[in-house]
C-alpha cells in the first residue's frame, strides 16, 4: 500500500463542496443531500457557499455536523477574491474539492490545484442554457482547458448529462462517471387518507382537483407554458386549482400573466416551501413543464410519493418519467400538448394510480440516495488515494496572507 493509499484508509477524507449561488434550487438541494449524508460514510463534509444559502440550509447543516465557510459570489478574475478563496482552501485542507456546475469550477478549480488539493470533481447537473447561442461561451473551449489542467473527474447526474459532456463539451469519456440523482425515500411516501385530508385542509382545498408545480420561478421551469395550458383547461374545469410552490425572479411577471389570462383566482403562488411530502399528499397530479433539466429531483420525489406526473421530455427527465409507464411526457414549450396530458390523467383516476404505482417501484429500484452515496463515496476514496498532481506550496504568498492559524473552517471569506 502506498503512503497516499494508507492515509486514505486510516484518516477521515475531507470533501469541500463549492456552491457559488445564493439561491436554493435543484443543484443546491442535490449538494445538500450529499453533504448531510457524508458522515454516515466516514467522510468529513465542508460547504463553501454564500451566506444567504448557508443560512437557508443552516438547520440541516448544523444537525448533520457539516462545517461551513461563507464565500460570497465573486468574479474569476478578481485576484483579491481568489486570494481569499486560497486561504479557505488552505484552512480547510480538503482531499477533494467538489464543484457544482461550470461556474463553480471556473472559480475554484485553478485555486484548488495551486493549493495542492489532491483531486477536483465537477458535477454536471445538465446543460447550461445561458451559454447557448452566445459567441465564445457556447464553444466550451474553456471547459476543455479546465479539464486538461484541473478537473480530475466529472459526475453526470444523468445519461443525458454525460452525453452533453462528451458530445457538446468534448470531455473525454474516461473522465465521466454517471451517478444518478437519488433521494432518501423515507421522506417521500404514499400518503394515507388522514394525511391527505389534513394536507388539503392546510392548503384550503375542498373538493377541488389540484395540480402541483414545484420549482424556482425561473424561465427554465416553463411556468409560462403551464399558465397557457391552464388557460385552455380551466374554462371547462371549474374545480381545478394550480399550486405553484417555489419562489424566484419571475414571480411578479407570472402573477401578471395569470391575471391577464383571467385565471388568477385558480393559480396559487405558495412561495418557497420545505414541506414537499405534505404538498404531494394534497395534490392530484404533479406537473414538470421545464425547458431543460439535468435529472429533476422533483420527479423522483413525486414518484416516491406515488403521485402521477406529467413532464416535458427534456434531457434527463425521461430517465425518471418513462412515457406511458411511470408518467406522461410531452414536448417542451407546447401548452396544448401539456393541457391534453393533464386532462388525460385528471379524467382517468385508474391511469394515474397505475402510473404512480409503477413510478414508486421504479425510483425504489433506481434512484435511492443510498445508491447515489455509495457510488459517490467510492469515487471520493479512489481520488483521495491518488498522489496530488501539484504539491502544496506553504510559502505561496496569497495562501499565507491572513490565513487563520487555527485552521478552523468557520470564518467568512469576506
Amino acid at each position: 500500500m502506498t503512503s497516499s493509499e494508507h492515509r486514505a484508509a486510516t484518516q477521515q477524507i475531507r470533501i469541500l463542496h463549492y456552491l457559488p449561488s445564493d439561491a436554493h434550487g435543484g443543484v443546491e438541494e442535490h449538494a445538500l443531500s450529499i453533504l448531510v449524508s457524508m458522515r454516515d460514510f466516514g467522510i468529513r463534509p465542508i460547504l463553501a457557499a454564500p451566506d444567504a444559502l448557508v443560512r437557508n440550509m443552516s438547520s440541516q447543516l448544523v444537525a448533520f455536523g457539516v462545517e461551513t465557510v461563507h464565500v460570497e459570489p465573486f468574479s474569476p478574475f478578481d485576484l483579491r477574491a481568489l486570494a481569499r478563496f486560497a486561504r479557505i482552501i488552505r484552512a480547510a485542507r480538503p482531499d477533494v474539492v467538489h464543484c457544482h456546475m461550470f461556474a463553480a469550477t471556473l472559480r475554484a478549480a485553478p485555486v484548488a490545484r495551486l493549493m495542492g488539493v489532491r483531486a477536483i470533481v465537477e458535477t454536471c447537473h445538465g446543460p447550461e442554457a445561458w451559454r447557448f447561442g452566445k459567441p465564445l461561451k457556447d464553444q466550451f473551449w474553456i471547459d476543455r482547458l479546465l479539464t486538461a489542467g484541473f478537473v480530475d473527474r466529472y459526475i453526470a447526474v444523468s445519461d443525458a448529462a454525460a452525453s452533453h459532456l462528451r458530445e457538446r463539451k468534448g470531455i473525454s469519456p474516461g473522465k465521466i462517471t454517471v451517478i444518478h440523482n437519488g433521494r432518501d425515500l423515507a421522506h417521500f411516501r404514499p400518503a394515507c387518507a388522514p394525511e391527505r385530508e389534513r394536507a388539503r385542509k392546510e392548503l384550503g382545498l375542498g373538493d377541488e382537483q389540484a395540480i402541483l408545480v414545484m420549482g424556482r420561478l425561473h424561465e427554465q421551469k416553463g411556468h409560462a407554458f403551464l399558465l397557457q395550458a391552464l388557460r385552455l383547461i380551466i374554462p371547462h374545469r371549474p374545480r381545478l386549482v394550480a399550486l405553484l410552490a417555489g419562489d424566484g425572479p419571475l414571480r411578479e411577471e407570472l402573477e401578471g400573466q395569470a391575471k391577464a389570462a383571467g385565471i388568477a383566482e385558480r393559480v396559487r403562488f405558495l412561495g418557497f416551501r420545505s414541506d414537499a411530502q405534505g404538498l404531494f399528499a394534497a395534490c392530484d397530479l404533479v406537473v414538470l413543464p421545464s425547458l431543460y433539466e439535468g435529472l429533476p429531483l422533483v420527479a423522483v420525489e413525486a414518484l416516491a410519493a406515488a403521485r402521477p406526473i406529467v413532464a416535458t421530455g427534456v434531457d434527463g427527465t425521461p430517465e425518471v418519467v418513462i412515457d406511458g409507464k411511470t408518467g406522461l411526457l410531452v414536448p417542451p414549450a407546447d401548452p396544448a400538448a401539456l393541457a391534453r396530458a393533464i386532462e388525460r390523467i385528471l379524467d382517468d383516476e385508474s391511469l394515474g394510480l397505475w402510473l404512480a404505482t409503477n413510478g414508486r417501484a421504479w425510483v425504489e429500484r433506481e434512484f435511492t440516495l443510498r445508491t447515489q452515496m455509495e457510488k459517490t463515496v467510492a469515487l471520493y476514496r479512489d481520488l483521495a488515494a491518488r498522489k496530488p498532481r501539484v504539491s502544496p506550496t506553504p510559502d505561496y504568498d496569497i495562501a499565507r496572507k491572513g490565513c487563520a492559524a487555527s485552521g478552523k473552517v468557520s470564518e467568512s471569506a469576506e
